[in-house]
């Protein structure tokens, strides 16, 4: 899924939440979108995880 987001906000780091139909949301946090192109978001042993390029 494409994301786009407004460079011009004077945060460095974003955090990026995901709620799904039946209300269960997922964070990940402290992502720097603007030095970043592509981002994988997994869930690890119940942990949120970003692999970002």
């Amino acid at each position: 899924m494409d994301i786009t987001f407004s460079p011009d906000e004077d945060a460095d780091f974003w955090d990026l939440k995901i709620t799904d139909g039946e209300g269960t949301s997922v964070e990940w946090a402290h992502l720097k979108l603007t030095e970043i192109s592509t981002v994988t978001l997994t869930i690890e042993d119940g942990k949120p995880i970003a692999n970002c390029e």
